[in-house]
């Protein structure tokens, strides 16, 4: 059975699955991510922050695929549907065919998050959880889809990883005690037309966002359900998986760190993204395909570069970034309908601050990467990389001009030489 999962849309720069938004994020990004949570050890819920979260967004975005299309009437094509899409997004391969509507044992044969840390950080210890946390709970919310029964219904654990040497991540999924749930916030608050933003100048014209868009990346197309693609594994991740953790974090900061609990959440997201670009765009531009389809179209000047490297954003699908506005040692950053402030201003509606501390790491990581040079000469990117610039000190820092989140029309972040 063909099937055809998502769509890019142009006038926004995003992916969209049953409503449900989605954008490429690098194997960094996502170990990085949950990580960072448990390094705080026993302070937050992590099976609240990355499973409940993860099937939040799976109940909600296949009951909303599923529902009254008759091409999912049987529940062997509900599974084989979700199985295809799990490997399309670069998750790896799961297999569905023994799960029943009590519950059942189900095998990743692959398995994104427990591959990428065994191979960044080598075995973890057995006396520790498997890493799979947001394939679990994307099961658990997919199998209450399949069998249309109430969100919160299940329950699971991960009983063998990859992470720890086991030949496969095997999960347990099970009803227990109900719980409610929430949704997913969807599309979340679309940005209002604001008309087009005028962009310094379009040096590269289309040509980085038509060369990525243009591979239709997809982990079908691989053995193991991966998506490996610019000397990295990637993923088309739930946009709004992030965001909701995010808003997680920063709603029980005070309460689970004291007083300066977002502080230390806001340090935490800046970090995150500041050293997921180091990596991203770091593996990006240092690629044989930049090298070959992509690299001759962009200028050697510093805004050409600049650009260039905004557009692997937009690409990846996080909405639109551009570079509006340019001085000496100072840039002006926008970013048109960025999913993560869509679900935002949907979760908890206008603040009286802004909230775009990833995306503020995100562009300060950029131009510092490129001010300090992100050209490797082959000796490639990796964690020791990616530290040895974070050590090495900031040339650049952002503001946050305009916001959605205090009543703004656009994200626009300013970032300077200090």
């Amino acid at each position: 059975m063909e099937i055809s999962f998502d769509t890019y849309f142009e006038d926004k720069s995003v992916y969209y699955f049953a409503n449900e938004p989605l954008n490429f994020q690098s194997e960094y990004l996502n170990l990085y991510l949950q990580k960072g949570i448990e390094d705080m050890g026993n302070k937050f819920d992590i099976v609240d922050l990355l499973v409940t979260t993860s099937q939040e967004i799976a109940f909600t975005s296949f009951s909303r695929y599923f529902k009254d299309n008759e091409r999912f009437i049987k529940i062997e094509r509900r599974k084989e549907a979700v199985e295809k899409y799990f490997a399309h997004c670069g998750f790896g391969r799961i297999h569905l065919e023994s799960i029943q509507p009590k519950g059942g044992y189900i095998d990743a044969t692959s398995e994104h998050y427990a591959m990428a840390w065994k191979r960044h950080f080598g075995l973890r210890s057995k006396g520790l959880s498997g890493v799979s946390y947001f394939t679990l709970g994307f099961l658990c919310g997919a199998i209450e889809a399949i069998f249309e029964v109430e969100p919160g219904t299940f329950r699971g654990k991960q009983i063998q990883c990859l992470s720890q040497g086991d030949s496969i991540c095997r999960f347990e999924i099970f009803r227990g005690f109900k719980r409610k749930i929430n949704k997913s916030p969807g599309l979340g608050k679309l940005q209002h037309e604001v008309g087009e933003v005028d962009d310094v100048f379009v040096p590269n014209g289309n040509s980085v966002v038509e060369a990525i868009n243009g591979l239709n990346l997809s982990g079908l197309d691989s053995k193991k359900g991966l998506i490996d693609q610019f000397d990295m594994t990637i993923t088309k991740h739930f946009s709004n998986y992030m965001a909701m953790i995010e808003i997680k974090l920063l709603m029980q900061a005070k309460k689970r760190l004291g007083p300066g609990g977002i502080k230390t959440i806001k340090k935490f997201l800046e970090k995150l993204g500041e050293s997921n670009a180091y990596f991203t765009i770091g593996k990006m531009i240092n690629s044989d395909y930049w090298a070959e389809y992509i690299a001759g179209s962009v200028g050697k000047d510093e805004s050409s570069e600049l650009y260039a490297c905004l557009d692997i954003w937009t690409a990846f699908g996080c909405g639109k970034w551009q570079l509006a506005a340019k001085t000496t040692g100072q840039f002006q950053i926008s970013i048109k309908n960025n999913p993560e402030t869509n679900a935002f201003l949907k979760l908890v509606g206008n603040t009286k601050s802004p909230l775009g501390f990833y995306a503020g790491g995100v562009v300060m990581g950029t131009i510092n990467m490129l001010d300090k040079g992100a050209k490797t000469g082959g000796e490639g990117i990796d964690l020791n990389f990616v530290n040895k610039l974070i050590k090495g000190g900031h040339h650049y820092e952002y503001i946050q001009k305009n916001c959605r989140m205090v009543g703004g029309n656009i994200d626009t972040l300013i970032v300077s030489r200090t």
